[in-house]
């Protein structure tokens, strides 16, 4: 799910989409900044995960191609 999400946000970056980019991908770089280190635990990611997922999803639609 984090390569595809990567993936999206390359992908909206590169189609001159920075600022949604920029949008859904700060909540997940915010939370993942504060959650690195020894306390790092997956429940602390849980808020991220809806933006992660949106990402993840313009990557997989750009990796696949488009439902048919």
């Amino acid at each position: 799910v984090y390569t595809l999400a990567v993936r999206g946000f390359l992908t909206l970056w590169g189609r001159a989409s920075l600022r949604e980019a920029v949008l859904m991908a700060s909540p997940a770089f915010y939370i993942f900044a504060l959650t690195v280190g020894a306390a790092a635990h997956a429940r602390y990611r849980i808020p991220a995960m809806p933006a992660i997922c949106l990402l993840a999803g313009a990557g997989s639609i750009r990796l696949f191609g488009k439902a048919q």
